[in-house]
């Protein structure tokens, strides 16, 4: 019951991967190798939860439950408008 979900919008490809060696390194440091799990799809992560003790944090993609659409379709089925926002670089050491 205490999970918190992150989802993102085709975040297997991009922002989970992209995030992953940060994330999965803070957690090795924190929590140990067996708090993680991974469950690859292809050449993108699916699935990957991180058990901090109290709370688990589990981050997926939206697309893995929903019909092929955009974004905007997405969007627009909850009522809501979406953009694009710009990708944090300077926040990265290595690109």
């Amino acid at each position: 019951l205490m999970e918190l979900k992150v989802l993102g919008f085709n975040s297997m490809k991009y922002d989970t991967l992209a995030l992953g060696n940060c994330i999965i390194d803070i957690a090795l440091e924190r929590y140990g190798a067996e708090s993680i799990q991974c469950v690859k799809k292809g050449m993108g992560i699916f699935h990957l939860q991180i058990k901090t003790g109290s709370v688990d944090i589990a981050f997926r993609d939206v697309l893995s439950y929903i019909p092929n659409q955009s974004l905007d379709r997405f969007a627009e089925s909850w009522g809501v408008k979406s953009s694009k926002l710009v990708w944090p670089y300077q926040l990265f050491r290595k690109w």
